[in-house]
């Protein structure tokens, strides 16, 4: 009896260490770090749409280089956040997301085909895309 409870505490510790690495892994893919976003984003859609079932597109301009490291970041949350709620609140079947560069400047849109908000449906304060930081980043070329 006792050597079965130990296979299972075992199976249970091998399960979070798996969990613990997918999250950090989609929390800081290294695909970000090592290529940028222009690799990121492609990978991390395939992803949400076999977990989410929800078909995405992708735009990114060609001529897209590396950000910032802290701007790679930011928007690469700005991204997740924004699926998480559309997978959550739209119902949507699709979003589209597109990436452009003009002037200098970094442009993220994510657009899903669902339900909307309507005005103050959100309390200010809370978490998800009102609760990331509201930052310009300029000066970065």
């Amino acid at each position: 009896m006792i050597k079965e409870e130990l296979r299972e505490c075992a199976s249970l510790a091998d399960e979070c260490v798996k969990e613990v690495r997918t999250i950090s892994y989609l929390l800081y893919p290294p695909l970000l770090e090592e290529t940028g976003l222009k690799s990121a984003i492609p990978w991390y859609l395939e992803g949400f749409s076999l977990r989410s079932g929800i078909k995405t597109s992708l735009e990114i301009s060609d001529d897209f280089g590396r950000l910032p490291r802290d701007l790679e970041l930011a928007l690469f949350r700005v991204l997740q956040e924004a699926l998480t709620n559309v997978h959550r609140h739209s119902g949507s079947a699709t979003a589209d997301v597109r990436l452009s560069r003009v002037s200098g400047d970094a442009t993220l849109e994510i657009r899903d085909y669902g339900k909307g908000v309507t005005h103050g449906t959100f309390e200010t304060g809370r978490a998800g895309l009102d609760g990331l930081p509201r930052s310009r980043f300029e000066g970065h070329e």
